[in-house]
């Protein structure tokens, strides 16, 4: 009753703009397909779903056991619900994931039991481009893991990537230009296998418990750098293979560290960069200098590390050499300019500055959320003690949402990245009611700050804690309760002419929400565009979800299972009892 008595007072309020109410504008979506689940025309294996689909759709796949293998000849998105509960299992025979088409996507998924023939592997791409393999489990193939076959420009990332017979990864047969990068890899036959390719970067894996831990054959061109390579029989081996680069990897404890068979590949990327740390070498480093002969620490050996009769590590990261900085701190966004059209990114200096240490930061932007910033475009460098970028027309005005991410660099060349983001979101709002939620969190959480872009004359919030209505009047600059918004929280607001809500803060890993007995308004701080009210059900016992509707009276509906949840909207949520909604960024 309470809630009727909000959505009836905004009726009086508004009073004829009721009439000319047109739908609230959304952000232009490919559709969802489901798998699995119990909604109503979920199809029940995920071939039936791909088979089904347009290009460019999601596939979204809920968590179960699939005994089958698909064939994907579109570009599409496959995404299952969890890595570890959404599984595809092939039984022992042939591929299990097929791609033969460019710009696919998977992500969050097992896959497993391929067989272990010719091109057999847990997921095969073949004379593709473009595509995306990342956040899942490939384990237990008798295969490869992950097989490219004439396919360049694919980048594989965050994944694990372990106990398959053969590799974890092979790039095989004139493809390259591929990107593998931040995979746990374990107990593998071989944990990355580059045969008669070239162009690849390996960066930032984890390869342990291999018989052999990296092997690049009769190809060159490649560039390994930034990944431990630990544990295995033979940590990584060039053969027939020249002109490749490898260098600021961790070498620990393999039974033979490195063999190479070429003259033409540096281990080495020269000075000050430096080479790879050896776990084994331990040397005085008294000097500094690209002869080292100059008295001084650099960080770097003062002897070279020899692999073989022709092929050295000039410049060895000795154990305790200064390898990283740490990270930024503390990034955080905010709108400036006299009509707050551009978003300045700022952050705190890690430690290591004080020290001379850091030579510069590097920002990088990205259109869509990645939880490392992989994939944003570098769009500037801030030398050493200056700790704020402009990012010039980006803010009000700028109809995109935007994520920030800032690296330290070391003066050693090294890069260590903030753990944290930054972000800009921008959200279109029409004259009359509508509800929205800001998915940021904000340095300035005043309603004048945080609501500074938007033309409307009244906010309301409904306190479930306490049970009362609060408001805040702009014509008046005054109001009852409604001071400050947070990233939780949901508002109607009466908008009085087009606005954008336009906000830039701190992207939230994820947001804990307190839901009250009864109804709750509530925020949707997440970029999670596959985010349905089933998936909220499953997370708390929801009785019931509303969500705006542009017809009067009230402006609300009832929305099913399958209606997704969307960033920078508000929500009716009705719980039997107090419970605590936990909500992923992504």
């Amino acid at each position: 009753m309470r809630k009727l008595g909000l959505v009836v007072a905004i009726y009086i309020v508004v009073g004829t703009l009721c009439t000319c109410m047109t739908i609230l504008p959304e952000c232009v979506r490919a559709p969802t397909i489901f798998v699995g689940g119990a909604g109503p025309g979920n199809y029940t294996t995920i071939q039936e779903g791909i088979d089904h689909a347009g290009a460019n759709t999601t596939v979204f796949v809920y968590s179960g056991t699939y005994n089958e293998h698909i064939t994907i000849s579109k570009p599409i998105s496959l995404v299952g619900e969890h890595p570890d509960t959404t599984i595809i299992d092939g039984g022992g025979t042939d591929v299990v994931v097929s791609i033969n088409a460019s710009w696919v996507e998977i992500k969050r998924f097992t896959v497993r039991g391929s067989g272990n023939g010719q091109f057999a592997a847990g997921i095969y791409l073949g004379k593709v481009s473009a595509c995306s393999i990342h956040d899942n489990i490939i384990t237990g193939n008798e295969g490869d893991g992950v097989f490219f076959w004439y396919s360049s420009g694919n980048t594989i990332f965050h994944n694990n990537i372990s106990s398959n017979n053969w590799s974890g990864i092979t790039d095989d047969w004139l493809g390259g230009g591929n990107t593998m990068t931040d995979n746990m890899m374990l107990d593998n036959g071989v944990g990355i296998y580059i045969p008669i390719s070239g162009g690849d970067i390996v960066s930032r894996n984890v390869i342990s418990g291999s018989y052999y831990g990296i092997v690049v054959y009769d190809t060159g061109h490649n560039t390994i750098f930034n990944n431990t390579i630990s544990n295995n029989d033979v940590g990584i081996s060039l053969e027939w293979a020249n002109d490749n680069l490898v260098y600021h990897n961790r070498f620990l404890n393999n039974t033979v560290q490195a063999q190479d068979d070429g003259s033409s590949n540096d281990w080495d990327n020269g000075y000050p960069a430096g080479g790879n740390h050896w776990s084994e070498y331990i040397r005085a480093d008294l000097y500094e200098g690209p002869g080292q002969d100059i008295p001084g620490s650099d960080g770097i050996g003062d002897v070279p590390y020899a692999i073989d009769g022709d092929s050295k590590d000039r410049y060895p990261i000795v154990p305790h050499g200064v390898f990283y900085v740490g990270p930024p701190e503390n990034t955080r966004a905010v709108l400036e300019g006299t009509d707050f059209e551009n978003v300045m990114v700022k952050w705190d200096p890690p430690p290591h500055e004080h020290g001379g240490l850091v030579a510069n930061y590097d920002i990088y932007r990205g259109h869509e959320y990645d939880d490392e910033g992989r994939l944003y475009k570098h769009i500037g460098s801030i030398p050493s003690g200056t700790h704020s970028l402009t990012d010039t027309l980006a803010g009000e005005g700028d109809s995109g949402t935007y994520f920030y991410v800032v690296c330290a660099r070391c003066i050693y060349k090294t890069s260590t990245c903030a753990n944290t983001q930054a972000a800009k979101f921008t959200r279109p709002l029409t004259p009359g009611p509508n509800l929205v939620s800001i998915p940021l969190m904000q340095s300035d959480e005043s309603i004048e700050t945080v609501l500074q872009t938007v033309q409307y004359d009244k906010a309301w919030y409904y306190d479930s804690s306490s049970g009362e209505w609060k408001w805040y009047m702009t014509s008046k600059g005054y109001g009852r309760g409604l001071w400050n918004v947070n990233h939780t929280m949901g508002l109607w607001l009466n908008v009085t002419e087009d606005s954008n809500l336009t906000v830039a803060g701190v992207v939230p890993p994820q947001t804990t929400i307190h839901l009250h007995e009864g109804w709750n308004l509530v925020s949707f701080p997440s970029m999670n565009a596959s985010f349905t009210v089933s998936h909220l059900k499953t997370s708390v016992p929801v009785v019931r979800v509303e969500g705006f509707d542009p017809a009067p009276p009230y402006f609300l509906r009832v929305l099913s299972d399958s209606d997704a949840l969307l960033a920078g909207r508000a929500y009716w949520v009705k719980v039997q009892a107090d419970v605590v909604w936990t909500v992923p960024f992504v």
